[in-house]
Order: C-alpha cells, then structure tokens, then sequence
C-alpha cells in the first residue's frame, strides 16, 4: 500500500514538472527567416541592411524637406551608396581605428556635399536646421560644431 501511494505521488510529480523541464531547452540557432536583418542592434533591435537605412534616411528626408520625385531618386542613391561604403567600412578589420575613423568622416563629408548638390537654397537650409537640432547621437558624444 505504501509502495502504490509513493508510486502514485511520483507519478504526479513527474507529471507536474515534466512541462517545465521541457521549456528549458536551449534557445534555437536557427537562422533568421530570409529577408529579415540581421539580430544584434543597439537596445535589442535589430540591425538594419544598408538599403533599409538609406530608405529610412531618404524617406525622412523627403518627408522634411518636401523632394521632389526627381530629387527623391537621386537622394536614395546617394544614400544608399554611403549606407553601403559605411557597412563596409565598418566591418573592415584591417584598418585602425584612427583610419576607420577618419575614412568615416571623409564619407560623411561626401555624402553631404552630395545631398546638397541635390537640394535647393532652402532645403538646404532647413536640412542645416534640422542636422543643429539633432544633438547628439550616441550616450557621452558631444555635439558637432555649427558647419559655416
């Protein structure tokens, strides 16, 4: 009798617990569904593609600074070819930081002067506006200098 009892309160809690051992497995690696970016952004997002950036930025932009269709294609090209010249750039192992940073800068000086060879006098200037009250970008960067 005491041997159906000890087996019937075993029996309940394997029962009870069984679920819970089974969530337990280890997390899956399987690869992300095609099309969908890559994981490991900042604060858990996802990092985007350079062409999802270079939309984003272009359809920000021509939300902002109200583009033309013509000026619409030719802002996304040029930011899609920064988007993509900064992936590669970042994910270069051979250059130095220094250098990385320096090339950076030099792509981001290229890539503005671009844009503005696109707008017009005041989409430039609004642009100017809206880059001064962006503020900082990263925690513990400081603002850059007013361009003249």
């Amino acid at each position: 009798m005491k041997n159906l009892f000890f087996a019937c309160g075993l029996l309940a809690v394997i029962t009870m617990c069984a679920p819970s051992i089974n969530a337990q497995t280890a997390p899956s690696t399987a690869p992300p569904a095609p099309g969908a970016p890559p994981p490991g952004g900042p604060a858990g997002r996802p990092m985007l593609t350079p062409d999802q950036r270079a939309q984003k930025q272009t359809e920000m932009m021509q939300k902002n600074l109200s583009l033309t269709p013509d000026q619409v294609t030719k802002v996304k090209q040029i930011n899609l070819d920064f988007q993509t010249q900064m992936d590669q750039l970042r994910t270069n192992t051979s250059v130095t930081p220094q250098d990385k940073h320096a090339q950076m800068k030099t792509l981001r000086d290229k890539h503005d002067a671009d844009i503005k060879a696109v707008l017009t006098p005041e989409q430039q200037a609004k642009l100017e506006q809206m880059q001064q009250n962006r503020g900082p970008q990263a925690p513990g960067a400081t603002p850059a200098p007013p361009k003249q």
